[in-house]
């Protein structure tokens, strides 16, 4: 069943303006709710798509983020996108990209026609919520969307290094059925560092207040686990923010990588999301090569993993 965020939880988001960090002893969280917030030039919004980044995620990247970014170069080399769906009770099932858009074009229409007939009939009673959130969980179907990027660090004349940016992106396409807690990962092998302090993640969600399309930007510059294989975040799906239903959901999340033995001339990446079910009790994370394992919740649903394989050197 969907959360419900608490009076006390609103109006703390609520008091939050755009620009301020909510610090706590593992993170600092920025909310910001305008787009556009920077003036970049051409060249320096290319120099941020060679790092694997979007136009979209470039549109909204807070003034921290730019300044987590600044400066560095490089080059994508390799990424795998993949679009999945979620049906309740199966496993989650990898389909092309024409399946999937096309199922989210038919849940779209579908929810429109129940809206307006609804409407049409005018049953709404004062005590009855939205059609979003009255639809059984049990029913509904959704659609992920997730990609990985490996990027190759460029020192600043352009020459290749053997460091790394692993960059996992996702997007539910439509309303997840449940908007708990859920972890996102990226692992590799033991034989690439992590560098310390290069993580980032950014969790962007949207809504619509008087009429006007509006979005908020959580970000963190602390992961929840790390070691040798990885690193890892938790992200807390919002339902809503400033009494305003939440629509849409996405994010991602990236660190550097430095390869420490050079006996291995190739290495796989991998990306990972685990989407909760179920009451929290006190997540832990757990992140060996190739997996993120979720404990402490009471259901879960294991998107399939998305794996890149890279070379390291000629």
């Amino acid at each position: 069943m969907k959360k419900i965020l608490s009076l006390l939880l609103l109006s703390s988001l609520i008091l939050v303006s755009a620009n301020t960090s909510v610090v706590s002893a593992k993170k600092s969280v920025k909310v910001q709710e305008f787009e556009d917030s920077l003036d970049l030039s051409k060249e320096e919004k290319e120099r941020l798509m060679n790092l694997g980044f979007t136009e979209e995620q470039i549109k909204y990247m807070t003034e921290d983020e730019y300044e987590h970014l600044k400066g560095q170069k490089g080059k994508v080399i390799e990424t795998e996108t993949i679009y999945l769906q979620l049906e309740p009770g199966k496993k989650p099932k990898k389909v092309s990209e024409d399946e999937a858009l096309k199922g989210v074009k038919e849940y779209k229409e579908k929810k429109e026609k129940e809206k307006k007939e609804k409407e049409k009939k005018g049953k709404k009673s004062k005590g009855e919520v939205s059609a979003k959130v009255i639809t059984s969980d049990t029913e509904e179907t959704s659609w992920m969307k997730v990609k990985l990027y490996v990027t190759q660090r460029e020192d600043e004349v352009g020459e290749r290094t053997g460091s790394y940016k692993f960059k996992y992106d996702w997007e539910w396409l439509v309303e997840p059925n449940f908007e708990l807690t859920d972890a996102i990962a990226i692992t590799h092998p033991e034989f690439i560092d992590n560098i310390v302090g290069s993580e980032y993640n950014s969790y962007r969600a949207v809504y619509s207040a008087a009429g006007t399309r509006k979005s908020v930007t959580f970000t963190s510059r602390s992961a929840d686990k790390k070691n040798s294989n990885g690193m890892a975040f938790k992200v807390d799906l919002i339902t809503s923010y400033n009494s305003f239903d939440v629509y849409e959901h996405e994010g991602y999340m990236y660190y550097d990588g430095e390869l420490n033995n050079w006996n291995y001339s190739s290495a796989t990446a991998y990306g990972h999301y685990t989407h909760v079910e179920g009451d929290i009790l006190g997540m832990t994370l757990n992140l060996v090569n190739g997996n993120l394992s979720v404990s402490g919740v009471l259901k879960t649903t294991e998107m399939t993993d998305v794996g890149v394989n890279f070379k390291t050197h000629d």
